[in-house]
């Protein structure tokens, strides 16, 4: 993965992760990401981290995007094939139980319907009907699934049917 594909991997999870959080009346404290090359390749390998705190805490998708974009920046390692990334938030709270920002700008109950509307839109007309451009349109480093096997155990459409 490049540095560009990276950034698109941490605001695709950030966005998701901050969808949950809005679902669960959440915030977060911190955001932590990750991205790493792959163990079982030939090839010079990197593990790296970065956490990086909110000045107050958020479920605004924007807010932790912005937090993932520039932890991703300062982990990365030119010249490593990536294979691997993600974001984890960190210090959850119930949302409304935090300690307030002096020096923190009004505009939180825009932001709370801003991202209700995304979510009730998404909702509506099916994920990813509205999304970040951060994101990426052609997300080339998605998971293939184009060899998966039937999940026989864990789903029942994938039960094979006898008819007598």
């Amino acid at each position: 993965m490049t540095l560009a594909e990276l950034e698109q991997t941490a605001v695709a999870h950030g966005a998701r992760a901050a969808e949950k959080l809005r679902q669960d009346g959440s915030v977060a404290h911190a955001v932590m990401v990750f991205a790493h090359t792959n163990r079982f390749k030939d090839t010079p390998q990197y593990s790296g981290g970065r956490l990086a705190p909110l000045v107050t805490p958020t479920q605004d998708s924007r807010a932790i995007n912005a937090a993932a974009v520039a932890g991703v920046r300062d982990l990365y390692r030119p010249g490593y094939l990536y294979n691997k990334a993600g974001v984890m938030l960190m210090d959850l709270s119930p949302a409304g139980v935090h300690q307030g920002d002096l020096f923190a700008r009004g505009d939180c109950d825009r932001s709370r319907r801003l991202m209700a509307t995304v979510d009730q839109m998404n909702r509506d007309m099916g994920r990813g009907a509205v999304f970040f451009a951060g994101q990426g349109i052609k997300q080339r480093w998605r998971m293939q699934a184009n060899m998966k096997s039937p999940a026989y155990t864990t789903a029942w459409h994938s039960l094979a049917r006898v008819i007598a």
